[in-house]
């Protein structure tokens, strides 16, 4: 309750001080033959952040949080809410973060903020952001990094950009190296039932992971319209060691009892590369295609040794896994332009996913034995099929409102080979309606309603395995999406002087979601094996308010709070509870100063991203994110290249888990409550553009 009352209370003050004159000078406008409203922001009015990249200017328009998409198989619905020359970038993998990292700050021409956008690519949304590109001119950045950790250790990063004229084409191509040494040390404490000590473990984990991408893009014109073609290769590797100490009694005051080892190893190569093609007909008429493919190979190797008393064996567990994926997309779209009274929209994509799941899990006993642990779906191949078709509609039906109305149909064919044999096709049809309203020059409001149908996980077919929590999960090659109809209402109001408020609010009926049950309830001698399936009907609502504002001093603030619930009748025990994942509440405030006379600015920042609890056939686990600050200095050096200096990731986290006999139905069994910190991290970097 008292953040609450912190946010509330930041809140009155940002309305209070709020300066008038503080905000750079913009334009707001109507859109020409819209009935769209754009604030414009030329590059100079982000000077004083002394920004190097296209995202540094987005992460910097008053009131806008970036929405950078999501994960989902196919295209449609993935692309956020930043536009770059009025498209969304043609690419996946890196997304739209890594497009607006590619392009230099230079490189910018403007930025429009625009209210209830009826471009094709920007259906169904009240605000977005187009980034608006300048000639075709040489210009880069660079970034170079690094940062130490609490234990002395010193991790480089480092990043290239270059957008250039090449042969007729404009390119942007980058070169990213990442790496971090994260080590945590914490308590894990378990009891029984009754509240009595069975166990105490000292943990040390150290965790290195390195990242190297190579991203580009190319465009030019051709035939009257734009070509664009897009690749990517990237590479992680993740490698984590815990050692967890036990003791039998209090520490200290007792002897170790145990030793248990747990390790973690995972490589992975991914790539894409597409080709996309958009061009505006005479006849008021635009058309965009695209096609892109992309593939990751991934393996995992982990495992777990327990011995006692240390140095003793007594007990472990491997794994190991492959997950090697693909998936092809072919999209086209046809819209009219925004002049016209009437803006229709028609278009197909088709989709093609694949996934080849291997997962061998054994048991290691005394003297070298190795026992193969069988479980559901360890290996299989799944194959899908995806067509979509869609119109959509949208018009000024009276001075001021905004009707948006589209209607979809999607069909797949779903095949499960391997472990287990499995085949269905699924059709679903998906209407869509919303109205916007601007009653004022800075007022905008849009409330919708519209049935939307998750993308499957396919991770959810086939079996996993997690050794350091000792968790198995069958594979469940039945698995439907879930479906929802989503009520929605959104309100943004923009105040002289650089105020600006969002409110997000929804409420969404669902279905088919997907959620812990008992695969296969076992038998004598035969252990139940649990997974995720489709469990029935939920209702979950929920509502984001953002604030922005310029304060005295050349001070700036912006706050962010997000409330979430949900409705979910549990089958397994008959009671009503929240849906896996939900976070109920969490929120981010953020206070900078701009110094331009002494080329400075620094900021503080507090966030929370809640509590999540997950559940489990035979197991509750609640995760604490806990607050999270940071704080950082950042100095102009030269017109060309600035420092920055922060210290962050100072937070401490919680872990509570309670395990039951045999379902959460059943009898509390026992109780594991782990605490960890991480951080102080210190870092140094440099930007520079060219």
């Amino acid at each position: 309750m008292h953040h609450r009352c912190l946010l509330l209370a930041a809140s009155a003050l940002v309305a209070s001080l709020a300066v008038p004159g503080a905000a750079a000078e913009t334009v707001t406008t109507a859109r020409e033959g819209s009935p769209s409203s754009a604030t414009v922001y030329p590059r100079s009015h982000f000077d004083t952040y002394a920004p190097s990249t296209a995202l540094d200017i987005v992460s910097r328009v008053p009131g806008f949080s970036i929405d950078f998409g999501s994960d989902r198989r196919g295209f449609d619905g993935t692309g956020g809410n930043v536009l770059i020359d009025g498209g969304r970038p043609a690419s996946k993998s890196g997304g739209l973060r890594e497009a607006l990292e590619r392009i230099p700050a230079d490189s910018v021409e403007r930025v429009e903020l625009i209210t209830n956008p009826t471009m094709a690519a920007a259906s169904g949304q009240t605000l977005i952001v187009n980034v608006v590109l300048g000639s075709a001119t040489r210009a880069g950045t660079w970034r170079t990094g690094l940062e130490r950790n609490r234990d002395g250790t010193v991790t480089p990063s480092a990043k290239v950009s270059l957008t250039t004229p090449l042969l007729g084409w404009r390119v942007a191509s980058s070169v990213e190296l990442y790496t971090s040494d994260d080590p945590n040390d914490g308590v894990r404490t378990r009891r029984d039932a009754t509240g009595s000590l069975l166990l105490v473990e000292q943990e040390a984990r150290e965790t290195d992971y390195t990242m190297l991408a190579w991203s580009a893009e190319a465009t030019r014109d051709v035939a009257g319209g734009e070509l664009k073609l897009n690749a990517r290769l990237g590479s992680d590797a993740l490698q984590s060691l815990t050692n967890r100490l036990g003791f039998a009694g209090p520490v200290p005051g007792s002897v170790p009892s145990q030793l248990r080892i747990d390790s973690y190893e995972e490589d992975a190569v991914n790539g894409e590369a597409g080709v996309s093609y958009g061009i505006a007909w005479d006849s008021g008429w635009r058309s965009d295609t695209l096609t892109l493919a992309r593939w990751s190979l991934s393996d995992e190797l982990s495992g777990s040794m327990r011995s006692s008393p240390p140095g003793v064996f007594a007990s472990g567990v491997r794994a190991a896994s492959g997950r090697d994926s693909f998936e092809w997309i072919g999209r086209s779209v046809v819209a009219a332009s925004e002049g016209r009274a009437w803006r229709p929209e028609i278009g197909v994509e088709v989709a093609y996913n694949r996934l080849d799941a291997t997962l061998d899990f054994s048991e290691l006993g005394a003297g070298g034995v190795i026992t193969p642990i069988p479980l559901p779906s360890a290996n299989v191949v799944v194959d899908e099929w995806r067509y979509e078709t869609f119109a959509n509609v949208s018009s000024e039906v009276w001075k001021g409102w905004i009707l948006d109305a589209g209607l979809a149909f999607e069909a797949s064919n779903i095949a499960v080979r391997g472990g287990a044999q499995q085949s269905q096709s699924l059709q679903f049809l998906k209407p869509s309606v919303s109205l916007a309203w601007r009653p004022l020059e800075k007022l905008s409001v849009r409330a919708g309603l519209r049935r939307e149908v998750g993308q499957l996980d396919f991770d959810g077919f086939a079996a996993s395995a997690n050794t350091g929590s000792d968790r198995t999960l069958g594979g469940n090659p039945e698995l439907r999406p879930d479906s929802a109809t989503r009520a929605s209402l959104d309100v943004d109001y923009r105040i002289e002087g650089g105020i600006a408020l969002n409110l997000a609010a929804f409420h969404a009926w669902k279905k088919d979601v997907q959620e812990a049950v008992i695969l296969d309830p076992g038998g004598p001698g035969v252990s139940p094996v649990y997974g995720f399936g489709n469990a029935g009907k939920a209702t979950t609502w929920g509502a984001t308010l953002t604030a922005a504002s310029p304060l005295p001093f050349g001070f700036n603030v912006d706050a962010s709070l997000s409330w979430v619930d949900a409705a979910f009748d549990d089958p397994i025990t008959g009671q009503t509870r929240r849906l896996n994942g939900v976070t109920p509440f969490s929120y981010s405030l953020e206070l900078r100063q701009e110094l331009p006379e002494d080329d400075l600015s620094w900021g503080v920042r507090v966030s929370n991203d809640g509590v999540e609890t997950s559940y489990f056939v035979p197991e509750t686990s609640q995760f604490d994110y806990g607050v999270d600050a940071s704080v950082y200095v950042k100095a102009t050096l030269s017109p060309k290249l600035t420092a920055t200096l922060s210290v962050g990731n100072v937070r401490e986290f919680r872990l509570d888990r309670e395990f039951y006999d045999p379902t959460r139905a059943g009898t509390l069994t026992q109780v594991e409550n782990r605490q960890w910190d991480r951080g102080p991290d210190i870092g140094l970097s440099l930007e520079g553009r060219f």
